[in-house]
């Protein structure tokens, strides 16, 4: 499940996600995963929660032209 979710990480929002699936760019993430607003940064509110059933192998956020956000760009895999 993936998207703008309009709450930053480890918000309250998400306790009831952990059990089944997992925050990817938590897992894999790198570099600074914000993406609100596009020219600077503060909240990551654009997140990808992923089942456990899947290896999350990249995550990384990048600067974008046409949008207020970042773009969030998940590399999943199977167990």
């Amino acid at each position: 499940m993936g998207g703008d979710l309009n709450a930053p990480q480890r918000d309250a929002a998400f306790r009831s996600f952990s059990p089944r699936l997992q925050d990817t760019f938590g897992e894999a993430g790198r570099g600074w995963g914000n993406t609100i607003i596009n020219d600077f940064p503060f909240l990551r509110i654009d997140q990808v929660w992923a089942s456990r059933s899947l290896r999350v192998l990249k995550v990384v956020v990048e600067k974008t032209r046409h949008s207020d956000h970042r773009v969030l760009i998940c590399d999943l895999g199977f167990l």
